[in-house]
């Protein structure tokens, strides 16, 4: 076979590469989406029944929230790795029925100690496994179209935020609050648990897209996989973390008190849910643009930038004072939320090979995790002690923008980032 011949093939197969691998991507679409089910926008549709049937205060439901996710952080590091050493679609069959159980029990819920173990549960096999499974199966399947690949399965986690708290709100009126814990159980259990386990039972056959000529490699740069050993030893994989916590940390404070923050502007809560879509739908778009940009260029190259949006958002955010301007907040948050999602999973395989990726990934993931445990709390911490919401806003606009220089003077001294970003 000639090299002109290659070409066309892949040229084909690219064309060709959403359908050809469908069945693996749904799966990873219906992981991320499920994910929603231990999500706080999603806990907090339940938080007002929950507090009044279990007499809890907002502190006391606060408190107990936190504890379980620090808690499942805490779990993530060591549960992760099963990623690694259990095939994808026996782990994805054991963390979603984890997940329905956890469901299950919510529904069930009459206790705070209840409550307690079934928000850890709701953490661990909702927010962080799922998402985790399904982002490390396609960092490691795919290496030409990683970032599309990525950015595919991504799109799971926008769109339950687009429409997830719609359909429960719906529900919840429909068949009570306990009873859509169930109906979300029985979804879960009967029809996504099925396709994922059946999809993700063989890995697909990605030699196609990466065969090209020896003239010209395209499917990215040689890394030595690294065990998580070594990177708990490695400076570099801190000094990017404090960029990957920002986004969760800081979004996750300013989503909690939206009430709080949409009073300061003197706008109300139906602004917020009225304009919180755009959100979801900047992320959506940017994470297929962040699939894109990755396998043209790579995820490091992305460092200094994705989280300009978000940067300038927090600004906007600051001083707006019409639902235009907190419209414009959320295209911008969206934007980087959505770069992140795709580029931070694609740059630990670059980095750090694929072989322990699960493992890698458990770490940082679980750094998110706990961070956004920490960050409500210590919000309503400082603002009861007087420091006003807008001034802790524009202190996250100059806290991203130090990340955003940092990153740009990182990539140019860091000599394995500089090697990685221009040998792509």
């Amino acid at each position: 076979m000639d090299c002109e011949h290659r070409y066309r093939r892949l040229a084909y197969l690219s064309n060709n590469f959403f359908v050809s691998n469908l069945r693996w991507f749904a799966a990873g679409f219906l992981l991320t989406f499920t994910s929603s089910l231990g999500q706080t926008f999603f806990i907090a549709l339940f938080a007002n029944d929950l507090r009044t049937e279990l007499y809890l205060s907002h502190g006391e439901f606060g408190g107990i929230y936190t504890a379980a996710t620090l808690l499942s952080a805490a779990a993530m590091i060591w549960i992760g790795r099963t990623a690694d050493v259990i095939a994808t679609h026996i782990i994805a069959g054991l963390v979603l029925g984890a997940l329905a159980a956890a469901s299950l029990v919510m529904s069930q819920v009459n206790s705070a100690f209840m409550l307690f173990v079934t928000l850890f549960a709701l953490r661990l096999f909702g927010q962080a496994m799922p998402g985790h499974i399904a982002t490390t199966a396609m960092a490691r399947w795919y290496s030409s179209h990683r970032g599309r690949a990525l950015a595919i399965t991504g799109l799971g986690r926008a769109t339950s935020g687009a429409v997830i708290p719609g359909i429960f709100v719906a529900l919840i009126a429909l068949l009570g609050w306990r009873g859509s814990w169930i109906a979300a159980a029985l979804a879960t259990l009967f029809i996504v648990t099925p396709y994922c386990m059946w999809a993700l039972s063989r890995p697909p056959n990605t030699n196609v897209y990466t065969q090209n000529c020896l003239c010209s490699d395209h499917s990215g740069v040689s890394v030595r996989d690294w065990t998580r050993a070594e990177v708990i030893r490695d400076p570099l994989f801190y000094a990017l973390l404090i960029g990957v916590i920002a986004p969760p940390f800081i979004l996750t404070g300013v989503f909690f008190h939206a009430s709080y923050v949409m009073s300061v502007k003197s706008l109300t809560i139906i602004d917020y849910a009225a304009v919180f879509p755009l959100y979801a739908v900047s992320s959506l778009f940017a994470s297929l643009a962040a699939g894109w940009a990755i396998d043209r260029w790579g995820a490091v190259q992305l460092l200094s930038v994705y989280l300009v949006p978000l940067a300038i958002g927090l600004v906007v955010l600051c001083f707006a004072n019409t639902i235009t301007m907190v419209a414009l907040f959320m295209i911008l948050a969206g934007a980087s939320d959505g770069l992140s999602a795709t580029l931070v999973s694609a740059m630990w395989a670059e980095l750090y090979g694929t072989l322990h990726l699960g493992a890698i990934r458990s770490l940082a993931v679980s750094g998110m995790v706990a961070s956004t445990s920490i960050s409500p709390g210590a919000v309503g911490i400082l603002i009861d002690n007087g420091i006003d919401i807008e001034s802790q806003i524009l202190a996250a606009s100059f806290y991203v923008s130090a990340i955003i220089i940092f990153f740009f003077i990182l990539r140019a001294r860091s000599s394995r980032l500089h090697h990685q970003a221009t040998q792509r």
